[in-house]
């Protein structure tokens, strides 16, 4: 589920973004599961996090503790780091999506001549 200003969200959004450019039939058919994911993800946000609790089993469960927290709060830092400035992150890679690129578009025609070929 990608929330806005998480990291999730600029990958899900470059993914569409590329797909777009590729081939928007395609792409159009991932708007529908992106909104259907995002739905599913607010309801269980709201049952687990706002839903409380029937199960009287549940009672003795606590909140996180210190080295719990502790230990996640490096990842959420991350996590809205990479949603909030993906741009550092995006440039360490440039360089090797840049040449994976180029090599797919150097094999394309190759690809579809042969494709060519084995049509009657």
């Amino acid at each position: 589920m990608a929330f806005p200003g998480t990291n999730s969200f600029v990958g899900e959004f470059l993914i569409l973004v590329g797909s777009f450019t590729a081939n928007k039939l395609v792409a159009s058919f991932a708007i529908p599961g992106a909104i259907l994911a995002a739905a599913y993800m607010l309801r269980l946000l709201q049952k687990v996090i706002w839903g409380g609790t029937d199960n009287p089993g549940h009672q003795g469960l606590f909140d996180l503790s210190v080295r719990e927290i502790v230990i996640l709060a490096p990842l959420l830092v991350f996590v809205f780091w990479i949603g909030l400035s993906p741009a550092p992150f995006l440039a360490v890679m440039h360089s090797s999506v840049s040449h994976l690129v180029a090599q797919v578009s150097a094999q394309a025609p190759a690809a579809q001549s042969l494709a060519a070929n084995m049509l009657p």
